[in-house]
Order: structure tokens, then sequence, then C-alpha cells
């Protein structure tokens, strides 16, 4: 089936630590709570005097740009300075730095020693953020225990970040007992809050059923938009399926293509095969074969198996394209290389001539090997109609373009903290590299 059901069970500190998971250390991050800066002519004076609550708020005056030039050094000198004070918002914000290498050295030894300071003051942010380092074993052990002790602490906090990567913990089984319902309360408690990544995996497990919750499309379309109003590309892909379905909303195309096209714009490859695909096959808007063709080169090229099948198939058939057999043979073999059975299936009924002949990437050889002669009148499947109805996947639902394995045992990925299909992590690795 085409459509992305995507669990997007993620931790959602990417932003606050992406450096210390290998990433790039340009993230924006979360700035730990404390008394807003309003007077910064009488702050800097009572900062002098060693009034750590001056030292803090001066310092996250130059972390974020307020009221003075952004400006990571001064403000990891003025952090530090309350943090030797035993401020646990200044010590959280410090170890934040040290992670992403803000004004220092990236340095994830040091922000685990900061972070855990300000979670023995039980500081939710740095709760949070040390279970997240436990949790990819960078700068401190890997320990899924304590990372789910940790995330614990922060959520019964009321911390809705902790609340969200608890339930992961628990939806997955790691670090606790594989416990649906758990998954789905510590959800519930982080959707109440608006906290979009645990409104889509709410929704996903009241449409998806079984799973803590009884299947009920109604509610999952209530939490899909919920998310899918903060701009959450999952959650606006599964809200456009839901209405082009007709599942828990009245039937609507025209409400699917704007909810697929929202995600698609932000460069979500699921949204971008979707949207393809309506455009091919006309559904509920007039059938524009060429703007299909540019929706699946999209996806395709972020390595997408079901586009790169959409996107072979057009080549193959001049679909919004001229037609182009080696770019045909390219595209299905990407696709077919990553389990697309569409796409494997195009492949063995292409007669053995043409793959002589555009096929650049295998020897007569294995031609002879692989190809059988066939008769003219045998069909080749339209990727498009195998998508949509899910055709021989033998599942009823697709994981973010592949096949949901029982558990959706899904992947952190240590770049930016998220949990990923296998697919979605190798693509990801692809596209950074």
């Amino acid at each position: 089936m085409k459509h992305s059901w995507l669990l997007l069970l993620q931790l959602v500190l990417a932003g606050l630590i992406s450096g210390c998971a290998a990433g790039n250390g340009n993230s924006t991050h979360e700035i730990g709570s404390g008394e807003l800066v309003t007077n910064l002519a009488t702050l800097r004076p009572l900062a002098d005097q060693g009034n750590r609550d001056a030292q803090f708020n001066l310092g996250k005056a130059y972390h974020i740009g307020l009221g003075v030039p952004k400006d990571y050094e001064k403000a990891l000198l003025w952090y530090r300075k309350a943090a030797d004070q035993g401020e646990a918002n200044a010590q959280t914000n410090l170890g934040m730095m040290y992670a992403n290498g803000q004004g220092v050295s990236r340095d994830c030894p040091q922000a685990a020693l900061w972070l855990r300071k300000a979670a023995d003051q039980s500081n939710a942010l740095a709760l949070t953020a040390l279970g997240f380092l436990h949790e990819i074993g960078n700068g401190v052990p890997q320990d899924h225990r304590l990372a789910a002790q940790l995330y614990r602490k922060a959520a019964d906090l009321g911390y809705d970040n902790a609340q969200t990567n608890l339930g992961v913990l628990y939806h997955n089984g790691r670090g606790v007992t594989r416990d649906y319902r758990e998954a789905a309360n510590w959800f519930r408690k982080a959707a109440d809050q608006g906290e979009a990544n645990a409104q889509s995996n709410l929704a996903f497990l009241y449409d998806l059923g079984n799973r803590g919750e009884p299947q009920d499309y109604g509610k999952a379309a209530f939490w899909y938009r919920k998310a899918a109003d903060q701009g959450h590309p999952n959650a606006q892909t599964n809200l456009a399926f839901l209405y082009e379905t007709g599942h828990g909303v009245p039937q609507d195309y025209r409400q699917a293509e704007m909810w697929y096209r929202r995600a698609a714009n932000q460069g979500y490859a699921n949204a971008q095969a979707n949207l393809a695909s309506l455009h091919a096959q006309g559904l509920g808007l007039p059938q524009d074969l060429k703007l299909a063709f540019d929706w699946a080169r999209k996806a395709a090229e972020q390595g997408h198996p079901l586009a790169q099948g959409q996107l072979g198939y057009m080549y193959h058939m001049g679909l919004g394209v001229t037609q182009d057999y080696q770019r045909a043979i390219y595209w299905y073999r990407k696709a077919a290389a990553q389990g697309d059975p569409a796409s494997q299936h195009n492949l063995k009924m292409l007669p053995p001539e043409i793959l002589r002949k555009y096929d650049t990437t295998i020897g007569m050889e294995e031609i002879t090997k692989t190809v059988v002669a066939i008769a003219a009148t045998v069909a080749f499947v339209s990727i498009f109609d195998f998508i949509s109805r899910g055709s021989g996947t033998g599942t009823t639902r697709s994981n973010d373009g592949l096949r949901n394995t029982p558990g959706l045992d899904l992947v952190l990925d240590p770049y930016d903290g998220r949990h990923k299909t296998r697919y979605d992590l190798q693509t990801d690795k692809m596209n950074r590299d």
C-alpha cells in the first residue's frame, strides 16, 4: 500500500543535542527555564556581583541574542559562572552547549557531566537530555534501562518531551518491558500538552489498533490533525490518507491533496510519492502526469523505493516524460534492490533485447540467467495501481513505504535522535553523505 503509516516514534531531543549524536552542531535547541531578561542595564551589575540568577539570565541573553548580539562564548562564560554556583538551568544549558559545540569544542563527556549535575537537581530538560545520551551511548555508556529511568523522572515532572520518549521506549520494548498501553498513556499525557510527535504517535496507535488502544479512525484523525496543524509532515501525510480513503473523515480528495502537498513541500518523501500517485490517477482532481512525474522524482531522489518504482514506470511508459528505457531500468533497479515487488516484476517482464540494449548495470551473462522470453501480450504492473491498492504486498499498511514487521521495530538514528525504519535510516544517511 502506498501511504505513510510511519509511526514517528522519535526522540524529541534531536534539536537539543544533535552534536553529541554526531550531528552538525548547527541545530537549534531549547533554553532552560528561568526569569526572562527584562533589564540588561541592571542585570550586568548583579551578575558581576556574583548573583547566579543574573549570571544565568545574562548567559541566556547572549545565547539567544535577547537584547544583545548573539555570542556563544559570552553565553558559555556566564552559564559557567552560574553553573559553578549550582544553578540547574545554567548547568543544563552549559551541557547543551558542550553537546552542540557552541562556543566551545564539542565534548560529549563534558556535556554529560553538566547535565548530570542539573539532573541531580531534578531539572526536567537535563534528565531528558541525559537520558538521550544514555540511549545513544555517546559521552556515557549506552544504557536503555537508565535512559528509561531518567525519562520517567522527567516525565513525572510533566515534561512533554520526556513523556514522548518514554512512550517510545515502552512501544519498542527498549529498557523496559514492551507495553503498548503504557506507551499510549505517556503519548496521551504529552499529546494533551500539545507535543506534536506524541500527537502523531497516539493517532497512529488509534489508527492501527491492537497497540494499547482500540482501532478508532475518528480519534486517529483528531490527533493527526492536531499534529498536522503544527506542521508535522508525517501527521499531515497520514491525515491526507484518511481523507483519501474516507476513514474517520468524509472522503475528500482535495483535502487529501492539500495535506499531502503541505508535507511534500517540506521535503517529506512519503507525501511526495503519494501526491505523485494522486495526480497520476486523477483522483478527485484533473489528471496531471507532468506534475505526477515531478513529485515522483523528488521522492525517488531521496531514495524512496515506491517513488523510484513510480519514476521507472513513467519513463517506461512515457507518462509525463519522454519514454526512456535506460532511465526506466535504472529506477526499476533502484526500487527492486530495496524490495519493491512491482519493480521486480516489471524488470522480469522486460524482453531480453531491451535489457541488452539499455541496461548498463549488468552483462549478457546475467541477462541470460535472470530473464526469460515472454509473449508480447504480458502486461506490466502499473506502479500507481499497485501502490494504491496494495496488490500483492500481503499487508494492509505500509511503514514509510515498506511493509510493517509485526513489532514495527524502529532503529535509533544517532545523527538526529529519531527512531526510524531501517529504510529511513539508510535514506537519511545517503542524503547526508
